[in-house]
């Protein structure tokens, strides 16, 4: 196809030739599936075309399926048995002799037959889309539509856009022929539209290339418009390409709960096990299971559907129907209320059917629990009933998921809400109990535990221990609180004690449960303790618990500990009364003794009294988030707990932990405490000390407290902080933007060029003005003196150093640039020691909007044109990746090197072709870009593969004609050649250019992540594409082992009858 964008001017040292075309391969493609569906369709085309235009027949809605005694009613054969479909096909009596006929079926042409309707059994409903005057305009807006454009169907470039298309996707048998059918599009006759969206529809569904939005879209269409003659036709053929169509049409009758169309769909030979979908198949079983509907799972049951096959996506990949069904009761997403009784109903259909519930589920991304674990937290008692008659495996355990029993003490009472308040039984313990006895009675083990001491270990590290935040309180909230993947490690006695239910943790530990609870997390004592639960710590106690048990690892709190921390006074006395230690250790992780908590609660009565009783005031913060009990006063607002616990000796000046410590005065600085400040400060508080990176002074500036940032100033404050601080006063000050507080601290002394090590990205507060982009700020800075070339220190470590100049151009704030350059800013190399050097148009190039005059104004001051940041992108690739046209004309003019690689990956021709900018890659080749420039390694594409790729049959053949070499090899990670990424992508015509061209069928694969052109077809559902390399494939001898591979592939997938062909598939 031409190409029609204007070329931009060529550098006159430079010559374009074309090579001239060689004699085409002979490439054999008029036996694909899609020819052979043309061929045979056109003639019932034309029947209809006689019918309608001949007889002046009307068009029929899809029928339900009786039989009449009409001469007009002509039998066809079933692929189902009798026997079944007698069981969902309503006979009708024969008016003239009181007789049932069951024949089923018939090529519905009679306007009468548009009356018939069949009652359901029961309470059937029928879910079908009323019949609406269906226009040509709706049908060319659907036909642009399902092609992939958003062209108006009024558009006088409607049929050139469409005939575009149409061109790029597919090959004609005959020229012109599709130019010849779009036209009939623009046609009076709603039938010569309907057949050409049918025609084309039908090849996108066969390739696996149309969604299942438009499927839908395109089924609501036939029914509405009442085209059911056609599709009966078109079913009727019995070919793979309407086989693929008519499974996709079968599924989306259920997806869209169309009762009467699935019916007609099954009654005309549709396959209700093929599995359909564009991306993960279902059979229409599961998609019915889906939609929660009943009657459509029955029908499909009846007519031979099997009970276990559901979604499939790949290796490994997989649920049923029954796990579908169970997720119905609680959806993952949440959701309204469930009909419970028609949900009970269609799981005991499924099992009736010969469902497994013991069947392996090997999808569970979003819902790893198990089915019976998934039924008992849907708290229906009926539903688990169900599956414990069906020998379901009580115990059974996968990935991350609890064990049956677990999930129901978890879920306590609320468990069987639905079920009890349906049958007006009171929602209290009982109801949480019955269903643990249920578990019970049938063998479940009474702690739930199932993983050795070396697997916990194991799974230390996936246990929710996150990364520290900056925040203390926040860091402080992550450590101590459970999360979801702390369940599975939990007892049911565990989960009894933190839903506080005393009766439910009687009852198991009467049937034996550890009352320690296996020795991980918090013991059922210590959570009954945090939960408040008076009851069940008397209990606990009373069985034996062990009051003195330490907090488990990092995360822990002894049973006092947890009382004091939740302020359960009530439960601290029994405790206390129960030889609970006062001076129990803290863990390592956030911990406290029992006294910091009550100091850090504020408590006055309980601190005395735990004083009393020996609590230690200088204990030691633990390592990680703890405090002192003075620190943790700091924290609050109790003057008096302060004073108090000085005038027991607290030491003012105690270290704060290893790591998010804190000062008692950096803590009041926090809390803008100007009382606890000056109590502090005249108890010998050291108001330069530092405490998690930050000194009092931050703090107070960082609350914007003018009155505390003189007082401590007045103290001796530095205004410089120390060295090993993250953050200087000043910084913070510019952080907030503060032009009162910025003035406040250079008067004070404050150096405007301290850099900050620890800080990486914005080491100074010249870095940190420009990141807040207030250009005011920025001059205040360079007025006093700020230097514009800061020299970094020879132990900076920042990977991501930048300059003032390289963070303005980057944040893409061009007066902020100007300032700079004006200021004396360098635009290349990076002053002092730093790691690397500037690449600064890539770096204004970068940002979300470039601004192609801050890139004038840069490569005017002498930018380098080739530089390029560590493992980044050149300035050229990414002017090409952002279409900016005149940019990459301003580069290479300014001596950018078309051919220069980023960071050894792509060459700006390759990146160019996923784009489709033609502008650009024509300016790129008229630079010299190599078009041939081999692919990187992990991921790469030459040119003419990222052509093919995005599907630019333009660029193909562009390329093919300016030399491209059709058979350069496969990156070797995850790469593909150009036949390889066309087979793939469902590309046929570029296949076919590409056998032309002369490319090789069976190119070897990448070697990781690999396909070959074969496997790659056949694994994406590319049927035609899969039966135009079968026949052209030279090498006869290794193609049955080439097709077994690729079967394997296309069935893991779903693609049945692409398995089909190539599992028996013989060349001759």
């Amino acid at each position: 196809m031409p190409i029609s964008a204007p070329s931009p001017p060529c550098s006159s040292s430079i010559d374009i030739c074309t090579p001239p075309m060689e004699m085409p391969r002979f490439v054999d493609y008029f036996h694909i599936p899609w020819f052979e569906f043309e061929m045979l369709v056109e003639p019932h085309f034309e029947q209809l075309r006689a019918s309608v235009y001949g007889n002046n027949i009307t068009f029929q809605e899809f029928p339900d399926f009786t039989t009449l005694s009409s001469p007009t009613a002509i039998s066809f054969e079933s692929p189902f048995q009798s026997d079944i479909l007698e069981n969902h096909l309503a006979p009708s009596s024969n008016a003239s002799t009181g007789q049932t006929d069951n024949r089923i079926g018939s090529f519905w042409i009679e306007p009468l037959l548009d009356q018939l309707e069949i009652p359901f059994d029961g309470e059937e409903e029928v879910h079908s889309s009323p019949p609406v005057a269906v226009t040509n305009r709706d049908t060319r807006s659907l036909f642009a539509e399902i092609i992939g454009s958003d062209i108006d169907s009024d558009n006088p470039d409607y049929l050139p856009k469409i005939s575009t298309y149409l061109n790029e996707v597919l090959i004609e048998r005959h020229d012109g022929e599709l130019m010849k059918n779009a036209t009939k599009l623009l046609g009076h006759s709603i039938q010569e539209a309907a057949f050409q969206l049918l025609r084309y529809s039908i090849y996108l569904s066969s390739n696996n290339l149309l969604s299942d939005s438009l499927t839908d879209k395109l089924l609501r269409w036939v029914i509405q418009s009442k085209q059911y003659h056609v599709i009966e036709r078109l079913m009727k053929m019995k070919k793979p390409t309407t086989q693929i169509f008519g499974s996709n049409l079968l599924v989306s009758a259920a997806r869209i709960q169309d009762i009467k169309t699935l019916r007609s769909l099954l009654s005309l030979g549709v396959d209700a096990n093929i599995p359909a979908g564009k991306f993960g198949k279902v059979t229409a079983l599961y998609a019915a299971i889906q939609q929660e509907n009943i009657n459509l799972a029955r029908i499909l049951l009846q007519a031979g559907a099997n009970p276990n096959a559901g979604f499939t996506a790949g290796p490994g990949k997989r649920i049923p129907p029954l796990k579908k069904a169970v997720e119905q009761f609680t959806p993952f997403w949440g959701g309204g209320d469930i009909n419970v009784t028609s949900s009970l109903d269609l799981v005991q259909l499924l099992l009736d059917a010969g469902a497994d519930v013991n069947a392996e589920c090997c999808y569970e991304v979003l819902s790893p629990d198990t089915l019976l674990s998934r039924a008992v937290r849907s708290g229906n008692v009926e539903l688990v009933q169900m599956f414990l008659v069906a020998k379901i495996n009580i115990n059974l355990i996968t990935g991350t998921s609890m064990t049956a029993l677990q999930t129901a003490a978890k879920a306590n009472e609320l468990e069987m809400v639905q079920v009890l308040l349906d049958a007006g039984a009171d929602v209290d313990a009982p109801a949480g109990q019955k269903m643990v006895q249920i578990l019970l009675d049938s063998g479940a083990g009474v702690d739930g535990y199932l993983l050795t001491p070396d697997e916990v270990e194991a799974r230390e590290p996936f246990l929710g221990l996150s990364p520290c935040n900056e925040d203390y309180d926040d860091w402080v909230d992550e450590y101590v609180s459970f999360g979801e993947d702390d369940l599975p490690m939990m007892t049911p006695l565990q989960f009894a004690a933190e839903n506080k239910n005393t009766m439910l943790a009687r009852l198991l530990l009467s049937a034996g449960a550890n009352i320690e609870g296996c020795g991980y997390g918090w013991t059922p004592l210590q959570i009954a303790a945090k939960r408040g639960s008076l009851q069940l710590i008397k209990l606990l106690l009373r069985k034996g618990a062990n009051v003195n048990a330490p907090g488990y690892k990092n995360n822990g709190r002894s049973s006092l500990q947890a009382a004091v921390e939740n302020r359960h006074n009530d439960i601290v006395d029994i405790l206390l009364e129960a030889g609970a230690e006062v001076n129990a250790p803290a863990v390592t992780a956030c911990g406290y003794t029992a006294l910091q908590l009550a100091a850090l609660s504020g408590d006055i009565e309980l601190t005395k009294k735990l004083i009393s009783l020996g609590g230690l005031v200088n204990t030691r913060p633990s390592e990680k988030g703890g405090m002192t009990c003075l620190q943790a006063a700091s924290q609050g607002e109790s003057l008096e707990m302060i004073k108090l616990l000085l005038k027991y000796g607290a030491e003012v000046n105690a270290p704060p932990a290893t790591e998010h410590g804190i000062t008692a005065l950096r803590g009041a600085a926090k809390r803008n405490n100007m009382e606890a400040i000056d109590v502090l400060l005249n108890a010998g508080a050291d108001v330069n000390g530092v405490s998690c990176g930050l000194t009092a002074l931050c703090m107070a500036v960082r609350g914007q407290d003018i009155e505390l940032i003189e007082l401590l100033l007045k103290e001796n404050a530095d205004p410089n902080g120390q060295e090993d601080q993250s953050i200087s006063p000043l910084m913070e000050a510019v952080n907030i933007k503060s032009e009162e507080i910025i003035d406040l601290l250079i008067k004070a002394g404050a150096n405007v060029n301290q850099f900050h090590l620890s800080n990486i990205d914005l080491p100074t507060a010249l870095h940190m003005s420009i990141d807040s982009g207030r250009i005011n700020i920025t001059k205040m800075l360079l007025a006093a003196g700020t230097d514009p070339n800061p020299s970094y220190p020879q132990n900076y470590s920042g990977k991501r150093a930048m300059t003032p100049l390289q963070k303005a151009a980057t944040d893409g704030k061009h007066e902020l640039v100007q300032l700079l350059l004006s200021s004396g800013a360098k635009v290349n190399g990076m002053s002092g020691t730093a790691p690397g050097t500037m690449a600064l148009l890539d770096d204004a190039l970068s940002t979300w909007n470039p601004s192609e005059e801050t890139i004038q104004l840069l490569i005017a001051a002498g930018a380098e044109v080739n530089k390029a940041r560590t493992n980044s992108d050149i300035p050229l690739t990414t002017a090409v990746r952002k279409g900016m046209f005149h940019v990459v004309n301003l580069l290479l003019s300014a001596g950018a090197d078309v051919n220069l690689r980023e960071s050894d990956k792509h060459t700006a021709l390759q990146v160019s072709m996923s784009r489709n900018h033609i502008d650009i890659i024509r300016c790129l080749l008229s630079a010299g870009a190599d078009i041939n420039a081999p692919a990187c390694a992990n991921r790469g594409r030459t040119a003419l593969q990222a052509a093919v790729e995005a599907g630019h049959v333009s660029l193909v053949i562009l390329l093919l004609q300016r030399g491209a070499d059709c058979d350069a090899a496969a990156a070797e990670y995850y790469g593909v050649t150009a036949l390889q990424a066309a087979a793939i992508g469902g590309h046929l015509r570029i296949v076919l250019l590409l056998l032309k061209a002369g490319a090789n069928i069976n190119a070897p694969a990448a070697r990781n992540g690999g396909r070959t052109a074969l496997e790659g077809a056949a694994e994406n559902g590319r049927l035609d594409i899969v039966s135009l390399l079968l026949k052209n494939d030279p090498d006869i001898d290794g193609l049955e082992i080439r097709c077994k591979r690729a079967a394997k592939l296309a069935l893991s997938e779903g693609h049945i009858h692409i398995y089909k062909l190539l599992k028996d598939y013989q060349r001759t």
